[in-house]
């Protein structure tokens, strides 16, 4: 099997789980990992994702830091590319719900990449050496080529997300640390 179609078949493996899930069991995760981010102390800008249903829900988190600093992306779909733009808000009238379900700040205030100090990244499923699986559009992938290396990379997902090895091609990055309900796991 090549590594596309083990991707292929690990997404819908877990989707699967996730679909098998409450939306209470969902809650409770997605606390845990709120809890567990606030433990990391982290400073400066940070990039987040504002989630979609089968996501991390990192409002609580992102709520107390909207002060210090908080950035989201807005994906260009023609180009196939996104940026990073401050968030002003967690609610309407500063976000809005665009294609695919995703949502992003309503008003475009870019941010540079070398601006940000720490990225909290989705994915379908992670493993505990940081290998990431995303969705397949390359978006984060194409994004984490223009940060710097000091900038933190952090994995964000549900304990039903995490696999024993995630398959992996040239262009995936590993990334720094990967948060889940259950524990902080650093890349080997």
């Amino acid at each position: 099997m090549t590594p596309r179609e083990a991707k292929i078949n690990l997404r819908a493996e877990i989707a699967t789980r996730l679909k098998s899930c409450t939306p209470a069991a969902l809650e409770m995760g997605s606390a845990a990992v709120c809890r567990r981010l606030e433990s990391l102390n982290l400073n400066g800008l940070i990039m987040a994702y504002l989630p979609m249903q089968d996501e991390v829900d990192l409002k609580p988190f992102l709520q107390n830091r909207l002060g210090i600093g908080v950035a989201v992306p807005i994906v260009d779909w023609n180009a196939r590319t996104m940026h990073a733009a401050r968030l002003k808000g967690l609610e309407s009238p500063h976000i809005v719900k665009g294609r695919h379900g995703v949502y992003s700040p309503a008003e475009d205030h870019p941010v540079e990449a070398e601006e940000i100090d720490a990225i909290l990244i989705p994915g379908v499923a992670f493993d505990q050496q940081g290998h990431r699986l995303g969705r397949g559009g390359g978006f984060y992938d194409r994004f984490l080529e223009q940060i710097p290396s000091q900038c933190l990379t952090i994995g964000i997902g549900f304990e039903e997300q995490l696999v024993e090895a995630v398959p992996i091609e040239e262009w995936d990055r590993q990334l720094d640390l990967v948060v889940a309900p259950q524990g902080i796991f650093k890349k080997s």
